[in-house]
């Protein structure tokens, strides 16, 4: 029997490669952890082949339990560690990094649900763009996503349109 930690990251992967690969774009997972799991790009189909147009988002991918929604906010507790390395990155890379959490129901039977017409992962994956200030925290920093960042293909389309805009501004 695996660790729960790993059911729980490939779970992630899972939900996440199924929405960018719904949305005709690819996802990568990196072999060294430094911070980021994976890397989503944009594909383009020209005639009969498909071109990488370069557009990409990094991914740090977390699942947990531990979680909550709150006043429209979807309320996790990060290590503090994790945390700042991902604000440095953001804070000093030209490529973002986005933070995407898996929340898990408690209950680990209620994690995925297979039957003849369909395969479920509960509950939905939210997104954040980490920013900013370091924390002095030493254990955890408690992170506020609103929770319309759900991770989805409308949601996708949104983050790479605002990286174009945001490219071409520059």
């Amino acid at each position: 029997m695996i660790p729960i930690q790993h059911t729980e990251e490939v779970l992630s992967v899972s939900y996440v490669k199924a929405v960018v690969s719904q949305f005709g774009y690819t996802y990568e997972c990196l072999d060294q952890d430094y911070g980021t799991d994976g890397c989503i790009r944009r594909i383009k189909k020209v005639k009969d082949s498909f071109i990488d147009l370069g557009t990409k988002f990094d991914c740090q991918l977390k699942a947990t339990m531990d979680w909550e929604i709150k006043n429209g906010k979807v309320i996790y507790d990060m290590k503090s560690e994790a945390y700042n390395r991902l604000v440095i990155r953001n804070n000093e890379a030209d490529i973002p990094c986005l933070l995407i959490v898996l929340c898990l129901p408690k209950d680990k039977s209620l994690w995925m649900s297979v039957d003849t017409s369909s395969m479920q992962i509960r509950n939905c994956c939210y997104y954040s763009y980490l920013k900013g200030d370091q924390t002095t925290n030493t254990s955890q920093k408690r992170i506020m996503i609103p929770e319309r960042n759900i991770f989805n293909i409308d949601n996708l389309t949104l983050l790479f349109a605002d990286f174009n805009k945001a490219v071409a501004n520059e």
